[in-house]
């Protein structure tokens, strides 16, 4: 009997947990390359589901299929011209307004599309609920509710993955009413036509999260307050040059102690292990390579580097945590688009 091979995608915005998906299903049974013709890297895992032998790729993290970044072109050119069977795309539930366009966006290329609603556990401690019900129902798209770092809802979702291999569940995903636009690009310069496209998704991913999500009053009112300060064109660029100081301030000043004991431990140590190989007879040339080079070294880049990056990575996840990562990237969009470029590439800046 032939083997049964079944093909997935799996795609979402950068944090809403895909790799955690992706390594719940595979087990870690991946390898890892370059897309063809592209220096995106990509994962492909295997693993069983019923009779079917299943191939998953992991596709970049991307926010649009309008961008034209390596990242963006990679996705959609598997999307669009490999053909996948089936197309998981991770959606966060804490965030899902921002999330939700891109699975409208993979919604217009495919219909085998299932989405998954990771990080339900994180929008509950956050006072956020998501009729998932009512959402599948609004876009015709089977929605797994998961908390993929528990397992929960695993088994959800290979189940509606080999219902949809096996033919017994039919997707009928419901797009975006375009007869209020022309069929075509004419009558549009290219460049507004796609930011006509893009804007329609948003505002649909808006619609659709005013019907399904619930928040706590109180934070609805925080959130408001919030942009209204660092979104505002006075004060939002003062307060992020504000914020992005104060942060790398703390990494540099806060790094000098623990790199200051750090040293001297490691110097100390240092004099210890020397003076254990002088004891021993050691050669002169191999107590220099091994305490002068690869000790010295090592220790340099523990002391120096650790520190720092103890430091900036939590507040940088914090930053990213509180939703002001994402309001920095806003502010400097039209910035960063003056140059051929977006408001994401900030943050790497």
């Amino acid at each position: 009997m032939a083997e049964k091979r079944l093909r997935i995608a799996l795609a979402g915005n950068p944090n809403t947990g895909k790799s955690t998906v992706f390594n719940a299903l595979t087990g870690l049974k991946q390898h890892t390359g370059n897309w063809s013709g592209k220096t995106v890297g990509n994962a492909v895992g295997h693993f069983s589901l019923g009779d079917w032998e299943v191939d998953l790729y992991d596709l970049p993290g991307i926010y649009s299929l309008f961008s034209e970044s390596a990242e963006e072109r990679a996705a959609k050119d598997f999307i669009c011209y490999e053909e996948p069977d089936i197309t998981v795309v991770v959606l966060d539930a804490t965030s899902l307004e921002r999330n939700l366009p891109l699975g409208l966006q993979i919604m217009e290329l495919t219909k085998t599309v299932v989405f998954c609603l990771n990080l339900t556990d994180e929008a509950e401690k956050k006072g956020i609920c998501v009729d998932h019900k009512l959402l599948q129902e609004l876009t015709g798209v089977p929605i797994i509710p998961m908390a993929a770092r528990e397992g929960i809802g695993l088994t959800e979702l290979k189940r509606m993955l080999l219902g949809i291999a096996e033919g017994h569940r039919r997707i009928y995903p419901k797009g975006i009413d375009w007869s209020f636009a022309p069929d075509t690009e004419e009558g549009y310069l290219s460049e507004e036509f796609r930011e006509n496209r893009s804007l329609a998704f948003l505002e649909r991913a808006k619609e659709l999260c005013k019907k399904t999500v619930r928040k706590k009053e109180d934070r609805d009112r925080f959130t408001e307050r919030l942009d209204k300060i660092i979104l505002s064109k006075k004060t939002g660029i003062p307060i992020m040059l504000l914020l992005l100081g104060c942060v790398f301030w703390i990494t540099v000043a806060g790094a000098n102690v623990p790199s200051d004991l750090l040293m001297k431990g490691m110097n100390h140590w240092g004099e210890v292990l020397r003076n254990g190989l002088i004891s021993l007879g050691t050669p002169q040339w191999l107590e220099s390579l091994l305490m002068d080079g690869v000790y010295l070294t090592v220790s340099w880049v523990v002391a120096v580097m650790l520190p720092p990056m103890a430091i900036f990575f939590p507040l940088f996840t914090l930053l990213e945590d509180f939703g002001l990562l994402p309001r920095i990237a806003f502010n400097l969009d039209g910035l960063f688009q003056k140059a051929g470029a977006h408001g994401k590439q900030a943050l790497t800046m």
